[in-house]
């Protein structure tokens, strides 16, 4: 059995197409639960010009009760599988033009050929009629004068009510590009807030109301949460401007001589001089840091301590210590490593 899943697709608002009677192809070389791309779904596409239509692919939500239709648009991009499937739906851009009808050429009359009676240009009697009946050239050189020309008739807009309401039509590409929403990879998903919720069940209707109560739950919630990172940042940066008056000309001192920064060694040697009760830093003797190797390794415990990802749950005086020393190191290092490279 050939392997690869089913993509159903119908093209939209075209007469014949149904979304209940979709057109189905297979994805051959793709194994259930695999991701899926646009380029996957074009290289089966079983269309002329793929580029002429506009792809939409069925989205489930998370809890299975509706679905969306995402529009995807690059060949890298994932398209949504739904039921182990691909669902799409077509908009077609382009429409082909239909080719124009070519007159019939009459050899026999163009040569000036003429199978008339050289005596009498009329037909005269019934053996006449019956001989012209008889002849196809005769049969076909009907007079122009006789086909009235057909009136151009009006038809209907296509009907886009097949889609579960998911579309407002017809629409242009700019408009719909106007009501769309755009995600971090550069597809649109539609925005179903323009759904009309007239046109629902009341079941239907209830359950996209509470949606939207959720999301707007999820939206507060979430604007709450960001106010208060924000008033906790400020707090913390006032209290570190707090603490820097008491600790910072004491870290000055540690750090610098005369503007400049110490050399390392110096500076982990001492280091257990300013740093706060419980930093897990014990004192180095300057024996232990004659090696270039040695220096290396106790620097690298140091980072341990005051690196900036370790600094969760700690008080401002400590976070204010940790970010002075561990620039001081680091600047220290960058001299040593320039004339001890290791």
């Amino acid at each position: 059995m050939e392997g690869g899943i089913w993509a159903f697709y119908y093209l939209q608002g075209e007469d014949g197409e149904d979304r209940s009677h979709p057109n189905a192809y297979r994805l051959p070389g793709i194994s259930p639960g695999a991701d899926v791309t646009l380029a996957d779904v074009l290289k089966s596409f079983p269309l002329r010009n793929p580029s002429a239509f506009h792809f939409r692919f069925r989205l489930n939500s998370s809890k299975g009760n509706t679905f969306y239709w995402l529009d995807v648009t690059q060949p890298t991009q994932k398209v949504p599988v739904a039921g182990g499937r691909v669902i799409i739906k077509l908009l077609r851009l382009e429409r082909p033009q239909k080719p124009a009808k070519k007159k019939d050429v009459n050899l026999m009359s163009d040569s000036g050929w003429n199978d008339a009676p050289a005596v009498s240009a009329q037909p005269s009697s019934a053996n006449s009629d019956f001989l012209s009946a008889m002849d196809p050239l005769a049969a076909r050189a009907a007079p122009a004068a006789q086909t009235s020309p057909s009136k151009s008739v009006q038809r209907d807009p296509p009907k886009f009510d097949d889609d579960n309401g998911q579309t407002v039509g017809p629409v242009t590409m700019a408009e719909m590009q106007a009501h769309s929403k755009s995600t971090s990879d550069g597809s649109n998903v539609y925005n179903p807030n323009l759904v009309d919720k007239s046109t629902k069940s009341e079941d239907v209707r209830r359950a996209m109301e509470e949606r939207e109560r959720q999301v707007q739950r999820d939206v507060e919630k979430a604007r709450d949460d960001l106010r208060k990172r924000e008033e906790a940042t400020r707090n913390m940066t006032a209290m570190k401007e707090s603490a820097n008056t008491v600790l910072g000309p004491k870290l000055k001192g540690w750090a610098e001589d005369n503007g400049r920064v110490k050399n390392i060694r110096t500076l982990l040697s001492t280091m257990h001089q300013v740093m706060w009760t419980d930093s897990k830093w014990s004192e180095v003797n300057m024996g232990k840091l004659i090696q270039p190797n040695d220096v290396k390794k106790h620097y690298r415990k140091a980072m341990i301590v005051v690196h900036p990802d370790k600094s969760g749950g700690r008080n401002a005086e400590q976070l204010l210590i940790a970010e002075r020393v561990f620039a001081a190191l680091n600047t220290a290092w960058d001299d040593f490593q320039k004339a001890n490279p290791c």
